[in-house]
């Protein structure tokens, strides 16, 4: 019960709907590359497929102490993340030292009550808050310092930035679905339109239900983003959307007519969970070689080279000798971060221990770690690096 109630809901009223007219407009454009699905497997070992990983344990101390991790960006050796519980950034470097954090809850100028998403603009060396109490975009130092912030009028749940552009992530209710495109800081610029999409029909109209436990909008080499019931993967270049992937799941697919079976949320995911129909698409990371994408039943990753789409249940950590499904996108076409609280940590190194009744060959990094950790401590980043053949 508790896994399904985590999948649960995304939910927005429909006074988030955006009202108004842009400068410029354009729509979706080319038929996107079919990848059909291949195979569902147990388990992606974590030393058979990724490049390399490395764990980060959080410092925990009075002032870092991290409640709930929905967004990740890095920058050289710095990680920002978006504790979404706290509505705070915290700033660590590679190695977990806490370096400070940006946490300025008001009404008042430089202050905000909810951050809904960040992001990194390189070309500033800043990273944006995007703020949905008040509606705002805060643009802050890599150190956490305050430059400028810029007001707007409609809601946003994700944003991403290539350049000056800055893209904002919108769904209305009904299925309307749009991006908003602004330069620097927040000035108008147009936005991209899409044809009205499948929506879920349960509680009428006033509400949008996505479903999804992940992020829609992730930066690769291009901004990637996908929309609720739609099995399409998009991407943004210079103000123009482009469907790149369409994905077969074939009798994974979700029947679209549950959409409109008045069923409520958790029969709908209830049924979803026992037939294994897909019905999201969410953390899309693409470098050359693989395409790597979420949903809310398994993880994807599609092996270019090969042609081939292989579902996984979760992703194995060999040296905990257990496996997490959810993970984190970067700002990056290389790498993912699964969190892992540090009392489930310590739990599969107990595991570990009494099964084999010692802890002879355990990774150095985890046996540190482990021998210093406390139950409440802060969680543990495992970050992964995917194969490449460009990077090598």
């Amino acid at each position: 019960m508790k896994n399904k109630i985590s999948l649960i809901i995304i939910f927005s009223l429909s006074c988030f709907i955006f009202i108004g007219c842009a400068t410029n407009v354009s729509t979706v454009k080319d038929k996107g590359h079919t990848v059909s699905l291949s195979e569902i497997e147990l388990f992606l070992a974590d030393s058979v497929f990724f490049k390399s990983s490395i764990v980060v344990p959080l410092e925990t101390n009075s002032s870092s102490l991290v409640q709930k991790i929905t967004r990740m960006c890095i920058v050289q050796d710095t990680l920002f993340i978006l504790d979404s519980a706290l509505s705070k950034v915290f700033i660590f470097d590679m190695k977990g030292h806490y370096l400070g954090g940006i946490h300025e809850i008001g009404n008042g100028p430089q202050e905000y009550i909810h951050i809904s998403d960040i992001c990194i603009n390189p070309i500033r060396k800043c990273i944006a808050l995007l703020c949905d109490q008040p509606y705002k975009l805060m643009y802050y130092t890599y150190s956490g310092e305050f430059i400028e912030e810029a007001s707007y009028a409609n809601y946003y749940s994700e944003l991403s930035i290539s350049g000056d552009s800055i893209y904002c992530y919108d769904i209305g209710s009904n299925g309307k679905r749009k991006f908003h495109i602004f330069e620097y800081p927040m000035i108008k610029e147009g936005e991209v339109s899409f044809s009205t999409g499948n929506y879920f029909d349960a509680e009428g109209e006033g509400a949008t239900y996505s479903f999804s436990k992940g992020k829609r909008m992730t930066v690769s080499d291009e901004i990637m983003f996908t929309w609720p019931f739609d099995f399409s993967i998009y991407s943004l270049v210079e103000g123009e959307a482009y469907q790149k992937y369409v994905i077969d799941f074939k009798e994974h697919r979700m029947p679209e007519n549950l959409l409109k079976d008045n069923l409520s949320p958790m029969d709908f995911m209830n049924l979803c969970d026992e037939k294994d129909y897909v019905c999201t698409v969410e953390n899309v990371v693409e470098n050359s070689d693989y395409l790597l994408f979420g949903t809310n039943k398994y993880m994807f990753i599609y092996d270019k080279q090969m042609d081939k789409l292989t579902g996984y249940n979760f992703i194995e950590n060999s040296a905990l000798k257990a496996g997490k499904a959810d993970y984190l996108t970067l700002n990056s076409s290389n790498y993912i971060a699964q969190v892992w609280q540090s009392s489930e940590f310590k739990r599969h190194i107990d595991n570990r221990k009494e099964r084999d009744g010692n802890l002879e060959g355990l990774d150095r990094q985890y046996l540190q770690i482990y021998e210093s950790m406390e139950d409440e401590d802060n969680p543990i980043l495992l970050i992964y690096e995917l194969p490449c053949n460009d990077a090598d």
